[in-house]
């Protein structure tokens, strides 16, 4: 690492009054920055892939294994409201993985009391049972090794980046366009909490005219006759009435555990004119339940990940952060940004990669009126055609090898959000602030 004062020159560099004390980024510090990189393996995407691909074939397994449930009026099915936070942990779990590992590294350890205490629980284990119970466990404790594999390579690289900087601070030198990404996920985590909160609302009221309706009901015997095909695609059970309104009438009526009932036994029904149900079968919101579930999860965590956004997003404008001089490979108009150390002609192919937003560039210095700078302004895809084609014209730059000199303001690692002061040919100057940021 050198100090500002024996920093390495770059043919195309920032203007001096532009440029804050910083130090050089050298090849051996991003190799170590590189190396220190999180395995593929612990992609965020693939692991909350596979967390949902573990859960849901390990509740297939169970549910296929298992005997179907047999109601009675002793013992009536209904609604079992236990299911909804035990299926909305399952659908936060993948969510978290995906869009907050710091969270998803303190809840994975809890999610393996579900198949656990299933486990412990249950009256018989049977094979099917374990399997399943099995095939969760494994999954969620192959994304905590992940997420934590993850989490520490990002300190790794932080750690690197900072003992890189020297303790050398610096302001962003214009203030940024107001980051609206948070609000954005903040907005459609809400709406989504409110389009499951309403499932939820429907669930309730459903079930509490479905319980008045019964309380004032008529209790009429009835033995079953047989089954037929429901409008679900279910089996419901057809009965005839021993006495009541409809003495020596059929009927059919929905069922949810039609075989449950077997031939020639005789059950009760509750009648209240055309409204038929059997005791035994209270409303069962199940479906509002796993409904509201696949709302409030996800809606929740993209309101945690919103409000993490938009703390990144003030900690970079609210002070000064650790400044490091790298290079910048000119991609004018491109979305990706390499970034390589000072002495990059020795450095081979050791770099760092990320997406340049749009939205949150800022020119600081116009170039001459034939630079490419407007492409670093309104992107590759608003240019008319003979822009494009000088854009991907190889004597687009007077020198194809030679690099953009670059400040990095803000942490460096993995999922980082810093910004970058970068120089373009003619004494074009931008300031824009990077994402997605990867190693090679």
């Amino acid at each position: 690492m050198t100090t500002p004062s024996d920093a390495v020159p770059l043919p195309l560099s920032l203007p001096l009054g532009e440029v804050p004390a910083a130090p050089d980024w050298f090849s051996k510090d991003a190799a170590r920055w590189c190396a220190a990189a999180p395995p593929r393996w612990t992609g965020l995407g693939l692991q909350a892939l596979a967390l949902v691909v573990a859960l849901v074939g390990g509740l297939l397994v169970i549910g296929f294994s298992e005997p179907d449930q047999v109601c009675s009026e002793r013992d009536p099915c209904g609604t079992d409201w236990q299911l909804l936070p035990f299926a909305a942990v399952l659908v936060f779990l993948p969510c978290a993985v995906l869009w907050l590992p710091s969270v998803a590294r303190v809840l994975l350890p809890f999610g393996l009391v579900v198949p656990v205490a299933g486990l412990a629980g249950a009256s018989r284990l049977s094979a099917g049972f374990l399997a399943g119970g099995a095939v969760m466990a494994l999954g969620l404790a192959v994304a905590w090794c992940a997420v934590h594999v993850r989490l520490r390579a990002r300190g790794r690289q932080r750690a690197l980046h900072e003992e890189a900087t020297a303790g050398y601070r610096a302001a962003l030198p214009r203030p940024l366009p107001r980051f609206r990404g948070g609000l954005v996920r903040i907005t459609t985590g809400a709406v989504l909490l409110l389009v499951g909160g309403l499932f939820v609302l429907w669930g309730v009221v459903a079930q509490s005219e479905s319980d008045a309706r019964g309380a004032r009901a008529e209790a009429v015997p009835a033995v079953v006759l047989g089954y037929a095909e429901g409008g679900d695609g279910d089996p419901d059970v057809r009965v005839e009435f021993l006495e009541g309104p409809y003495p020596g009438e059929t009927r059919t009526i929905g069922s949810g555990y039609a075989h449950g009932y077997p031939v020639a036994r005789t059950v009760t029904v509750l009648v209240d004119g055309t409204w038929l149900r059997l005791r035994a079968e209270p409303y069962d919101a199940m479906p509002q339940q796993l409904a509201a579930a696949l709302f409030l999860a996800p809606g929740a965590a993209l309101i945690g990940r919103g409000l993490l956004l938009n703390r990144r997003a003030r900690a970079l404008r609210s002070g000064p952060q650790p400044v490091l001089r790298v290079a910048v490979w000119p991609s004018t108009g491109e979305q990706v940004v390499d970034l390589y150390p000072v002495n990059a002609a020795d450095a081979g192919d050791v770099r760092a990669r990320a997406l340049r937003r749009h939205d949150q560039t800022v020119v600081i210095r116009e170039a001459e009126p034939e630079d490419d700078l407007a492409a670093w302004d309104v992107g590759v895809d608003e240019l008319d055609d003979e822009e494009n084609d000088e854009l991907d014209d190889e004597d687009a730059y007077e020198d194809e090898d030679e690099y953009f000199a670059g400040v990095l303001y803000g942490p460096f690692h993995e999922d980082a959000a810093p910004a970058l002061l970068t120089g373009l040919p003619r004494g074009g100057v931008v300031l824009a602030v990077l994402g997605d940021v990867v190693a090679g």
